[in-house]
């Protein structure tokens, strides 16, 4: 059990673990997100969803910003319960301009205790991630564009 209530000044000392992830905005900026869990009881365990200050607009560095929380739910058998499984975070990066969705989705819940493949579980043991899966991309780029070529209707090369 972390020895406090959860702090965002502090998070490794008010936390049981945590895990990183590489968000992009809409202009393909990485940005980095913390995700931290503490133990709440037997059968529960908070998460909150942190940035630093400087990767949001309006800009402010070296403050930790919640921008998302909330419980998962586990069976006696470890197992995730609670379908509240995807969540979405709004939140505005500087460079994207607009608002950015962020889901996170601790994977499905399970069926009673019956368990479900691939979703979030809790066990008597320090704490591990054994998979983390993002969807997103950084940004693309051209190689060449040559003004001077066009296409037609049926996409075959014109000489100039």
């Amino acid at each position: 059990m972390p020895p406090a209530a959860f702090d965002p000044s502090n998070p490794g000392v008010t936390s049981n673990s945590s895990i990183w992830v590489t968000v992009y905005d809409s202009l393909g900026v990485s940005h980095e997100i913390n995700v931290y869990f503490s133990k709440l009881d037997a059968t529960s365990v908070a998460y909150n969803v942190l940035v630093d200050a400087s990767e949001l607009w309006p800009a402010e560095a070296g403050i930790n910003v919640v921008i998302g929380s909330g419980t998962l739910l586990f069976a006696p058998s470890g197992r995730l319960l609670n379908d509240v499984v995807l969540f979405a975070i709004a939140t505005t990066f500087p460079n994207g301009g607009t608002v950015q969705g962020i889901v996170l989705d601790f994977g499905a819940a399970a069926d009673g205790d019956s368990g479900a493949a691939g979703s979030l579980s809790q066990f008597y043991s320090p704490s591990t991630f054994s998979a983390l899966v993002q969807d997103g991309y950084p940004p693309g780029g051209f190689g060449c564009v040559d003004p001077t070529r066009t296409t037609d209707a049926s996409s075959s090369p014109i000489d100039p």
